[in-house]
C-alpha cells in the first residue's frame, strides 16, 4: 500500500485522486489516501508567486469543502468492499456525506 497526503485546498486534487484510485487499481495495489483539507497555503502562495504561475488555492474556501466532498464521493464508489475505508473529518458536511454515501 502506497499513501500520500492529498491538500484538497489545491485545485489539483479534485483530478489527482481519480488518477491516484485508477493507477491502484491498474497496478494491483491498495490505495491509501489520506485526504486534509490543507495547511501550506503561505507556503503555495510563495511558491505561485516564486514562480510566477496561477494560485494554485481555491478561491474561496467553499472550493475546498467541494474538493474535498467530491474526492470522498469518487472515493466511495471506487474502493470496494467499503470495509477498507476509513475517514476522518471535522466538518459536518463531510460526515454527513459519508454517512448517507456508505448507508446507501
Amino acid at each position: 500500500m502506497l499513501m500520500n497526503a492529498f491538500q484538497c485546498y489545491l485545485k489539483r486534487t479534485i483530478n489527482i485522486i481519480p488518477l491516484e484510485l485508477k493507477a491502484a487499481k491498474q497496478m494491483g495495489y491498495n490505495a491509501g489516501i489520506k485526504m486534509v483539507r490543507g495547511a501550506y497555503m503561505v507556503q503555495e502562495k510563495q511558491w505561485a508567486k516564486d514562480n510566477n504561475t496561477a494560485y494554485p488555492i481555491w478561491d474561496e474556501i467553499q472550493g475546498t469543502h467541494d474538493c474535498y466532498n467530491a474526492n470522498v464521493k469518487t472515493i466511495l464508489r471506487e474502493i470496494l468492499p467499503k470495509d477498507r475505508i476509513t475517514f476522518g473529518s471535522h466538518n459536518v458536511e463531510s460526515v454527513e456525506l459519508i454517512k448517507s454515501t456508505i448507508t446507501e
